[in-house]
């Protein structure tokens, strides 16, 4: 059993260890010069290129093999025939 001198000193510990994450975080979220700019709002993907995302989709089965890896120029005949497919 620990005695108490351990008790206290650990308590005493954790409350100092407490007191310091909670002034890090105080400190942490005022915003200063140094801090990064806030992240660019993701771009809607246009017209085109969601036709072309569903033309991949259709068209990938015919390049790749059972198991799910692209055969010989698969991936490049694919981007190939998905480009043509969307161009209609």
């Amino acid at each position: 059993m620990p005695s108490e001198d351990f008790k206290e000193g650990f308590d005493e510990g954790w409350r100092a260890a407490m007191q310091r994450m909670a002034y890090n975080e105080r400190v942490e979220s005022i915003p200063t010069r140094n801090s990064p700019p806030s992240p660019k709002p993701k771009r809607k993907p246009s017209a085109a290129n969601q036709a072309y995302s569903r033309a991949f989709a259709k068209v990938k089965g015919r390049f790749q093999t059972k198991s799910g890896k692209w055969k010989k120029n698969g991936f490049r005949n694919a981007v190939r025939a998905a480009h043509k497919l969307a161009k209609k």
